[in-house]
């Protein structure tokens, strides 16, 4: 007798140390999270009601790369379009989903309001945009879904000042000139400017009718006030070496910087003035015959 209740005994003060700790863990917990700062008890909370993921690619700043302009761009503001399987279908059906700054599941009727959630990120002079799809219906709704995010954010920039930088990325290069007029009219006075990335995937398409969209998106963009503003110019997808494009360059009477990648077509008479440096980009690629006739007829007017 004296046994089984020196057991139960036992057993009541083990349940009792546990609901000690349990409360101790309990307390500590709430007393972390009052140590959060309140934005970010909002951010965990938002995060978990939206379904957003928290992502730290956004919380180191851009490394220079060769040519890039010595500058301190800070933070870059990163603008990701993806797609993503429908997990109630069974087909496969594609979604269109976005990283916006630090959260990525973003959908696109969020993009606004995720934005303005990080209003640190407003203030960025550097941005990269990437269009990571290929279905042009759905690059139509990711454009769609960039032009309210740009259009109806206010950037925080100091004033004066405009978004100096710009890489623009995407996994299909043809048609992109459907993005010329947006960016024309929200970026004209960069300083550099990147077609696509050195290290980014892209589809493998027709050269001519890649460099075709490149060369047009160019002649949108770079044939306004943004011309008169850049110094770095870089492309990476294929592009054709033609007059048009060499008129381009001539007309940015800052522009120190050109780095060509791609070459879909080249003239034998051109001849880029004022550029203080140049790099053939081969990406780790074997070279072709086209590549080998313009390196031996390329002019340059070095300053």
């Amino acid at each position: 007798m004296e046994s089984r209740c020196e057991d139960a005994r036992m057993d009541f003060q083990a349940q009792e140390e546990e609901q000690t700790r349990d409360g101790a863990e309990d307390t500590m917990n709430i007393e972390s999270l009052k140590c959060l700062p309140i934005a970010s008890r909002k951010e965990e909370e938002k995060k978990s009601l939206d379904g957003w993921k928290l992502v730290d690619t956004n919380s180191a700043p851009s490394k220079p790369d060769f040519a890039a302009l010595a500058r301190a761009y800070g933070r870059p503001l990163i603008i990701k379009f993806y797609t993503a399987e429908i997990p109630e279908c069974e087909q496969g059906e594609l979604e269109v989903l976005a990283q916006i700054g630090n959260y990525t599941n973003v959908r696109p009727e969020e993009v606004v309001r995720c934005m303005n959630e990080q209003r640190a990120l407003l203030g960025s002079l550097n941005l990269r945009i990437h269009i990571d799809i290929e279905r042009p219906d759905l690059v139509a709704l990711a454009k769609l879904a960039l032009q309210n995010v740009l259009t109806r954010n206010n950037f925080a920039l100091p004033l004066g000042k405009s978004i100096e930088r710009v890489e623009f990325i995407m996994r299909d290069f043809v048609g992109c000139q459907s993005f010329a007029v947006l960016f024309k009219q929200k970026f004209n006075r960069l300083l550099e400017l990147n077609i696509g990335g050195p290290t980014d995937q892209t589809k493998i398409n027709h050269p001519a009718k890649e460099a075709d969209s490149v060369l047009e998106l160019l002649y949108e963009w770079m044939g306004g006030s943004c011309g008169r503003t850049l110094r770095c110019l870089r492309i990476f997808p294929f592009v054709k070496i033609c007059p048009l494009l060499e008129g381009l360059v001539n007309n940015c009477p800052m522009l120190e910087h050109l780095t060509l990648s791609k070459l879909a077509d080249y003239y034998q008479t051109l001849v880029f003035k004022d550029i203080k440096s140049f790099e053939f980009a081969g990406l780790g690629l074997s070279y072709s015959l086209i590549d080998l006739e313009f390196a031996k007829v390329i002019r340059i007017n070095l300053e």
